[in-house]
């Protein structure tokens, strides 16, 4: 997203907002109780974080006599900091990162061991272990209500919650599949850390920090540590992951397999696809190599999803849907009491206006919103990221109730974002016509 063959630095920038967006959600009860009243306060963190979502996918041209400026700086001090010390050593940056994943997965591990697996808690693990008993025993895991003791019907589908199927089986705390995949998310950053053992040129700094960057607020951000205990979507982060990963190592057929297993997770994630076409098309310039690869897709969604959809397609597609408007409802009637008024989001203040059909039309803005702007705009793994956070972002700001770990993936995928933008710049860096710094060990930096 550079113009004139110069790097942009907006892998920084893309950071910053990042950085602001975990700050928001970790610290948000402490902001709401500036304002008057909570549901006030929410929703006026909801649309700061629409202001941002905005901001990530608008060029950064404006910003760019800023941001190349402090990108020489920040990669020059990176190098100074690294080149000859004891601390540039890829054993060293190893067991650093090591510690770092370990520290993360610790503190899920104290967190999940405060409380029980109970629907009094949460319902969403009981409801996982309830699918996976009816799946064991032959029956259909769509075809029944679950006792909450209130009724549930199963929302998710199979990507979501079958990872879930051993550990269950085993008798085993099914939230070590939040440990596996916290280590398995950290494993897909750290395949992105450039450079190390070497950092001896700025071009070979960028991606190292912002995956380093990316990987710390994954691991140590406030709210998506004390999630752990009730968390039921991890495997969907993983999905998205590897998903990113794919898109950055320009893998089309890899990235059209993990497309189907991010659809097989959640109903919402249907609002990639369309994205993943644009930036096909862009990339490969043939709709025949397109097509194939919605093919892939579509095969790796069906063969985890296909004996589901077949089975009992109206409890499988339909009933979901059906439940989540109830709920939102039902929760809507609860006024300021409700969980869409104290979370950040959109769909309280809107439902508010009593326009019955304006949550719906927004909501269907936000979902085609985003595919119309990245017809024009996606050029890139930073445009395709960044679009699909995006729109997982307003898709999750109208949702009947969004629930704050509703946006744990977007923050995966802007993270990713910012070390594509980040590889980005010193592809460009590296060229004949970059504006890449000399060797830091040359003895001319900063001349």
């Amino acid at each position: 997203m550079s113009k004139a063959g110069k790097p942009s630095g907006q892998w920084l920038y893309i950071l910053l907002l990042l950085g602001v967006l975990h700050i928001l959600v970790d610290a948000r009860y402490r902001i709401v109780s500036l304002f008057p009243s909570r549901d006030f306060g929410f929703g006026v963190l909801g649309v700061a974080y629409l202001i941002m979502a905005v901001l990530l996918i608008m060029p950064v041209q404006a910003l760019r006599r800023f941001l190349g400026p402090l990108d020489d700086w920040v990669r020059l001090k990176f190098c100074r900091l690294t080149v000859g010390r004891v601390w540039s050593h890829r054993v060293v940056i190893g067991s650093v990162v090591a510690l770092m994943v370990a520290a993360g997965c610790g503190l899920r591990w104290l967190v999940i061991k405060q409380l029980a697996i109970e629907p009094r808690f949460a319902d969403m693990l009981p409801l996982i272990q309830g699918a996976c008993d009816a799946l064991v025993k032959g029956g259909d895991p769509y075809g029944r209500v679950y006792a909450m003791p209130w009724p549930l019907p199963l929302t998710f589908w199979p990507g979501l919650w079958m990872p879930y199927l051993v550990p269950h089986l085993l008798s085993v705390d099914i939230r070590w599949v939040h440990i596996g995949v916290v280590v398995g998310i950290s494993l897909v950053f750290i395949r992105f850390f450039s450079g190390v053992g070497s950092g001896k040129t700025r071009q070979e700094s960028a991606v190292m920090l912002a995956a380093i960057s990316g990987l710390f607020l994954f691991l140590f951000s406030s709210e998506p540590v004390l999630f752990a205990n009730i968390a039921h979507t991890p495997p969907q982060w993983l999905w998205i992951s590897l998903l990113a990963g794919a898109i950055l190592l320009k893998r089309p057929w890899l990235s059209a397999v993990c497309l189907g297993l991010v659809l097989s997770s959640r109903q919402t994630a249907v609002v990639f696809c369309p994205l993943m076409v644009i930036y096909w098309l862009r990339t490969s310039g043939s709709f025949r190599v397109v097509a194939k690869l919605v093919g892939v897709t579509m095969v790796t969604f069906l063969i985890i999803c296909g004996p589901f959809l077949i089975l009992n397609p109206h409890a499988f597609v339909v009933a979901p849907l059906q439940h989540y408007a109830a709920l939102g409802a039902w929760d809507f009637s609860r006024g300021p009491a409700s969980f869409a008024a104290n979370t950040i989001g959109l769909s309280y203040m809107i439902r508010s206006t009593k326009v019955d059909w304006l949550l719906p039309a927004i909501a269907l803005v936000a979902i085609i919103g985003p595919w119309v702007l990245a017809w024009r705009r996606l050029r890139s793994a930073t445009d395709v990221l960044l679009y699909m956070g995006f729109s997982g972002m307003v898709v999750a700001l109208t949702s009947p109730i969004p629930w704050h770990y509703e946006y744990f993936p977007v923050f995966i995928l802007i993270s990713f974002a910012a070390i594509a933008s980040a590889a980005e710049d010193d592809a460009i860096r590296n060229t004949d016509g970059g504006t890449g710094g000399p060797s830091c060990g040359s003895g001319r930096v900063g001349e």
